[in-house]
């Protein structure tokens, strides 16, 4: 069975870019792209496919995809997350489980593998875009943990590695 991915998760990609008709016009799947249903199930690589291209149209422009990947987080929170995740492990934990919701069968997996006041390091090995998950997890802890955080990503699965390790610190507030 080839890996699904919810609707929702494809159009908090197309919905972040702030003009995603023009942005994707020469996109090979436009036409789908641009009638996704956020309830309905689509292949994995229409999304891998979405994001390949947006990276190549940014010459690979980490902070393009980092912002893409904020706006991302703040689509998966104001979504998918209830109102009281008071910390940033719980928000993780929440990401984990919107993953699960999204990802059929689910493939991979979020998980916090240290945790103390203004520093976590998290695994993961779910088949999305690396830096779009730095800047999912940049919103996750400004929104959940404090101000100016700093990612770090330690080991990623693109250099062969079994997971993509990121560590995030920030002030607290």
């Amino acid at each position: 069975m080839s890996i699904q991915l919810m609707g929702i998760a494809i159009n908090s990609v197309v919905k972040s870019l702030s003009s995603p008709k023009l942005f994707l016009e020469n996109f090979q799947n436009y036409k789908e792209v641009m009638e996704i249903d956020n309830q309905k199930y689509y292949p994995l690589s229409l999304y891998l496919d979405l994001v390949t291209f947006i990276e190549k149209k940014t010459n690979s422009n980490s902070s393009v995809m980092l912002k893409l990947g904020r706006a991302v987080g703040k689509s998966i929170i104001e979504t998918a997350f209830p109102s009281n995740i008071s910390s940033v492990k719980e928000a993780v934990e929440q990401i984990q489980k919107a993953h699960e919701l999204f990802c059929k069968p689910v493939t991979g997996k979020f998980f916090v593998i240290e945790e103390k006041k203004g520093f976590i390091r998290i695994k993961y090995t779910a088949p999305y875009n690396c830096i779009l998950q730095e800047g999912l997890l940049l919103e996750i802890v400004t929104k959940y943990g404090g101000k100016l955080p700093k990612i770090s990503h330690s080991e990623c699965m693109l250099d062969g590695k079994n997971a993509c390790v990121f560590e995030i610190k920030w002030f607290v507030i």
